[in-house]
């Protein structure tokens, strides 16, 4: 049973105004139940909103700790838009990149280095020529600081 709200309230000022509550009597039960259960339904609704949007706040947050954490971890500062936040974040993962491939080439000459030192090691008249060159390239690919 569908009930328009403002009719029902229009009738009761209406017979309260006029005195005619005795004759509204009828009517009450009808709509005081309508409008109880009505009540009841959104209040369940309203509870229910609320527990998602309590849990909702709650991943929100565990949202914003993740978001600081990967800030953290890649040292990007706040940026005031989405944009520069992504441009940064590019620049540091390209940075990123190119320390990795120059990681790999300076693995990839160190082990040609001993490899040749171990290879090559008895072939020289001075027997720690290849230690001498094996070193000149841990040197060069690997500076101390």
């Amino acid at each position: 049973m569908s009930r328009d709200w403002q009719k029902d309230m229009k009738i009761c000022e209406e017979a309260k105004t006029n005195g005619l509550m005795d004759g509204l009597a009828f009517m009450l039960p009808d709509i005081g139940i309508h409008w109880l259960q009505q009540f009841a339904e959104w209040k369940a609704k309203a509870y229910e909103l609320e527990v998602r949007n309590h849990e909702m706040l709650k991943v929100l947050e565990r949202i914003k700790l993740e978001i600081d954490e990967f800030r953290n971890y890649i040292d990007i500062e706040v940026c005031e838009n989405a944009e520069d936040q992504v441009r940064a974040f590019n620049e540091i993962l390209k940075a990123e990149r190119e320390r990795a491939d120059r990681a790999e080439h300076n693995e990839q000459k160190l082990k040609e280095a001993i490899g040749a030192a171990i290879r090559d090691g008895g072939k020289w008249e001075n027997t720690y020529q290849s230690l001498i060159d094996l070193q000149e390239v841990i040197d060069f690919h690997y500076p101390k600081e």
